[in-house]
């Protein structure tokens, strides 16, 4: 059976590139909330570039702690009003193509978020999902 690569082992597999290309550091937050049943459910929200699943997550904005601009993004991209915890969740890292074909490593620093309340309007209203 093959062993699954971790996620430290899969990141330090790209580091070469990584270093020649300019890696970039976003902020997201994984929105969720309990039900009165007890079951949780969690946010995703589709991307208006590619239309693809994501969580909200955005640039670091000058002094601002990375779970606020977590908290900020997720209102923001969703409407999420909430709390998000200053002990980041985890990490991940994708590759973005641009336009002009290159592709640049990214790398997201991701805070739990427990939703107050979700909100008809907000800054940049598309189409948003709960999945749960």
């Amino acid at each position: 059976m093959p062993r699954k690569t971790s996620f430290l082992l899969s990141l330090v597999t790209k580091v070469p590139s990584m270093l020649r290309m300019s890696t970039r550091e976003q902020f997201g937050a994984i929105c969720y909330r309990e039900r009165r049943d007890g079951a949780v459910e969690v946010l995703v929200i589709t991307s208006l570039e590619s239309g693809r699943w994501i969580i909200p997550k955005g640039w670091p904005m000058g002094d601002k702690e990375p779970h606020k601009v977590a908290q900020l993004e997720a209102y923001q991209e969703a409407g999420i009003v909430g709390k998000a915890k200053r002990k980041p969740l985890g990490y991940f890292h994708y590759l973005k193509r641009l336009e002009d074909g290159t592709k640049t490593p990214y790398i997201v620093q991701v805070h739990a978020l427990k939703v107050d309340s979700v909100l008809d309007r907000y800054p940049e209203r598309a189409n948003e999902h709960w999945s749960g």
